[in-house]
């Protein structure tokens, strides 16, 4: 009986009058399965996250809204699901933003002593912060903007990437409150980072910046973006002389400068010996090949580097964007090299290149015939971003026309090679 019933039986008298001696006893048709073990809410919060979260640094619309809903289902799915609302917030505009950090700042004034954990919650529940959606903000929002930042960083002991729009940079103070802060420990990924135009700004900043860098001795991933050669700022002077002190970075192994040709705290990183850099993405500019700030950072590290992405230039014509000709002889371990534009000529390198994934934005028979062929021998794969494989419904006249046919030809002639080529959405023909 006490196999069948997880509690006392239930007794039927059916005529409790006449026969009063008569039970019978109710039995259940099938077995009550036994009470399960609650899951832990260590299980659950790793169920959650795979599910639910997606691995890029920053979270979407639809995975805040779906955490939303999860936290209001009951009190142990609450406590589970807010770690994860803050790891990667999603701010979408400046009042979320105000409301994010008063909401931070508001929990951590209320934090007492008597705790055993040091840091407030929810700001140590926050690994990633991005920023980029702050964009184009007014003189008021800007002010409040870098006053909060300010009250922010002390109070976000373990975030690891942060993300910044280069229209909403960093005050001075803002960026000396972050490398004080014991964020500045944790960080590993910092993203747009604005370089002045002016000369004089840029110098003011290098200070603060070179400060910020220093304490962050486990970034992996810096993103510098300027605002080229068409900024309102004056042009840059070669016989000013300003060295900013010295600096390493061991852990960098990715590092973008984009429309930055001139800047103190480039001259600093190719002064840097970067011992971990294996990627680069970087803007040269024609006007300056040789003598730009950016050109020397590329010079100086550009033998450790296997993955080179030249990035446009914002002028017009884009054709004042500069790939060097020696760039195969410069970089000997390359693998991957992105073009803005198609060279040129590309000199012969005195080693044979390992290059195997060639991007370009459209090919040309003449490239083909005088670079690619003669001077690539292990290229395995090309992507070529502006061109897409016209359809067969199209018509055999439409795919031997312009550019579909020049693609065709690419994919005619290295596929002798076992050479994919891909268009701009990723199919590798027609």
């Amino acid at each position: 009986m006490n196999s069948i019933f997880q509690g006392d039986p239930v007794l039927l008298r059916p005529r409790a009058a006449t026969h009063p001696s008569v039970h019978l006893v109710l039995l259940p048709l099938l077995p009550t399965a036994p009470q399960r073990a609650p899951i832990p809410s260590e299980l659950w919060g790793r169920i959650l996250r795979n599910t639910i979260s997606s691995r890029s640094d920053t979270k979407s619309q639809d995975e805040q809204s779906a955490l939303l809903k999860l936290v209001l289902v009951c009190k142990a799915f609450k406590d589970v699901v807010l770690p994860l609302l803050y790891t990667k917030p999603y701010i979408p505009s400046f009042d979320k933003f105000v409301q994010f950090c008063d909401k931070l700042i508001d929990s951590d004034r209320k934090w007492d002593n008597l705790r055993r954990i040091r840091y407030s919650t929810p700001g140590r529940w926050v690994e990633s912060l991005d920023l980029s959606h702050l964009s184009h903000l007014t003189g008021g929002q800007h002010l409040k903007f870098d006053k909060l930042v300010a009250q922010l960083f002390p109070i976000l002991p373990f975030l690891r990437r942060l993300t910044l729009d280069h229209t909403a940079p960093l005050s001075r103070g803002a960026m000396h409150t972050l490398a004080d802060s014991d964020a500045a420990l944790s960080l590993t990924i910092l993203r747009g980072v604005h370089i002045p135009s002016t000369q004089r700004a840029s110098y003011l900043q290098t200070e603060s910046l070179v400060q910020l860098l220093r304490s962050c001795v486990n970034l992996e991933q810096l993103e510098l973006r300027g605002e080229g050669l068409d900024g309102d700022g004056d042009m840059h002077d070669p016989d000013a002389i300003y060295a900013p002190a010295n600096f390493d970075l061991p852990n960098l192994t990715l590092l973008s400068v984009v429309h930055v040709p001139f800047s103190p705290i480039i001259q600093a990183l190719a002064r840097a010996e970067l011992a971990s850099l294996c990627a680069m993405t970087i803007t040269l500019y024609a006007d300056y090949a040789k003598t730009s700030d950016a050109s020397k950072l590329l010079d100086a590290h550009a033998t450790k580097l296997t993955t080179l992405t030249f990035s446009p230039c914002e002028a017009w014509p884009s054709t004042t964007t500069h790939t060097p000709e020696d760039i195969l002889d410069m970089c000997p371990r390359l693998r991957y090299l992105s073009l803005a534009i198609i060279p040129n000529s590309l000199s012969r390198p005195t080693v044979p290149s390992p290059l195997a994934i060639l991007c370009i934005p459209r090919p040309t028979i003449e490239f083909l015939n005088r670079i690619v062929e003669p001077l690539m021998p292990s290229l395995r794969e090309v992507r070529i971003r502006e061109v897409r494989y016209l359809s067969k419904a199209m018509g055999m006249g439409a795919a031997k026309a312009g550019s579909s046919a020049i693609i065709l030809e690419w994919r005619r002639r290295l596929s002798r090679r076992g050479v994919i080529v891909l268009d701009a959405v990723g199919r590798s023909g027609p």
